[in-house]
């Protein structure tokens, strides 16, 4: 039995596709090799950090989901941890007990969105229909009655105003 991880980290902003094709190929291969299964490995595009890390204000976003043991992630980790061009990395458990041989990889793998980003309802099948940052200014989620917002329903209640005086006051 396996269990399902996630692995998101960060590389440097500056590296040649060469470097890219070659720490991807490193990182699957140790999965592979020791009897783990990619599902899937994106590169999720430069962005901006939080906070400058080692100098760098931006860095590079890959995210790495795969099927494997407690073994894999250590391996997984030291690879990462012994690669000069990591600037960070995290991996969460996403289920337990997963078997490989009845596992949907496919279905698995249209549920994965970067930065939170999900499917815009009629999206057009060739583009890539995410609600992401630069789509009609957002940020990562989608723009949803922006400019439409009227007063709550909680803020129409009838509530006495602060002028009004009562016959007791007297």
């Amino acid at each position: 039995m396996h269990r399902k991880y996630e692995t998101l980290f960060i590389l440097r902003p500056d590296l040649p596709t060469e470097t890219f094709d070659r720490i991807k190929t490193k990182l699957t291969e140790a999965v592979e090799r020791d009897g783990g299964h990619t599902i899937t490995y994106m590169d999720w595009g430069k962005r901006k950090l939080a906070y400058p890390i080692r100098s760098y204000p931006k860095g590079n976003y890959v995210y790495y989901r795969y099927l494997g043991t407690g073994e894999i992630v250590k391996e997984l980790e030291r690879q990462l941890r012994m690669t000069d061009e990591s600037l960070r990395y995290m991996t969460v458990v996403l289920a337990q007990r997963i078997d490989a041989a009845t596992f949907d990889f496919e279905g698995d793998r249209k549920d994965i969105y970067p930065f939170a980003a999900k499917p815009r309802e009629g999206a057009p099948e060739g583009g890539h229909g995410f609600d992401m940052p630069g789509d009609d200014g957002g940020y990562g989620m989608a723009r949803v009655g922006v400019g439409e917002r009227g007063p709550s329903p909680e803020a129409t209640t009838d509530v006495p105003s602060a002028d009004t005086t009562t016959d007791t006051e007297n």
